[in-house]
């Protein structure tokens, strides 16, 4: 299995850029808090699976903000 090289662009998604200076990690990042949840080997196992091998560029992270977000949206109408 090849792994792909993510790009700039990608590599700085999640992450607070200033220019000038490197991005900061979202472990560092004021606007993040660490989180744990509760799921499904099965449902975590194929995500990460598909996140890995399809040109996808976020990680596990982006994705669920992605879908919290949307819910929140979604429910607000």
């Amino acid at each position: 299995m090849t792994t792909r090289r993510k790009t700039v662009s990608e590599s700085t998604q999640g992450k607070t850029v200033v220019p000038g200076k490197a991005a900061l990690a979202k472990s560092k990042d004021p606007n993040f808090r660490p989180s744990t949840l509760y799921l499904r080997k099965k449902t975590l196992a194929e995500c990460e699976y598909r996140l890995k091998t399809t040109d996808d560029p976020r990680d596990m992270s982006e994705l669920v903000e992605e879908l919290m977000a949307g819910w929140l949206g979604k429910s607000a109408k």
